[in-house]
Formats: C-alpha cells, sequence, structure tokens
C-alpha cells in the first residue's frame, strides 16, 4: 500500500467538517440578542416607557435564532446531505437493476 492510497483512503473515511455557515450572520444575532437581554435587565424604561418584555422578546428571538443556526450548522445539513446521497445510490442501483443490466453496463 503506497502512502497517496492510505492518505486518500483517511481522507475518505472522516467525517467532513463543514463549519458554521454565516458566521457574520451567527455573529450578528448573538450580539443583538445579548444586547436585548442586557438591555432588559439594565434599561427597563426608556422615555418613560416600559420596554423590558419587548426587549425580553427580543433577546429571546434573536437567541433562538442563534441556537438554530448553530444546530443546523453542526448536524442539520449533515442530515440532508445523507438523505441525498442515499436518494443518489438508490436512484443508481435502480436505474442499474432495470435498464442497464440487460445490457452488461452494470
Amino acid at each position: 500500500m503506497s502512502i497517496a492510497s492510505a492518505t486518500l483512503r483517511s481522507t475518505i473515511s472522516r467525517k467532513p467538517n463543514y463549519g458554521i455557515d454565516s458566521p457574520g450572520m451567527v455573529f450578528g444575532e448573538a450580539a443583538i440578542g445579548t444586547i436585548a437581554l442586557v438591555c432588559a435587565i439594565f434599561v427597563p424604561r426608556l422615555f418613560g416607557h416600559n420596554l423590558r418584555w419587548l426587549e425580553i422578546a427580543i433577546a429571546v428571538e434573536f437567541l433562538a435564532l442563534l441556537a438554530s443556526m448553530l444546530v443546523y450548522s453542526k448536524s442539520g445539513k449533515m442530515v440532508i446531505r445523507d438523505a441525498i446521497l442515499n436518494r443518489l445510490r438508490g436512484a443508481a442501483t435502480s436505474a442499474c437493476s432495470t435498464q442497464a443490466a440487460g445490457a452488461g453496463w452494470c
């Protein structure tokens, strides 16, 4: 076994790491959610209006968006990728078994 084939095999067998999608958006959502939460704690009234519940709602919304983007980045796209690959494998085997088997292509 050559070094090139061992390196290729180890590269193929590793699970790919696609990273976080749109890190700027993730950072922005974290910043807005954190700022809204800090404002809800330290600045509940602004110009005579009670804004605490609005600030809490904004904080919860942006932090929930942050969490959902991180979950999708780490596991959600892997599920979609696996489903697409399984469909492609299934389509290839069914096409191979029904259409091309008689011609000896498979």
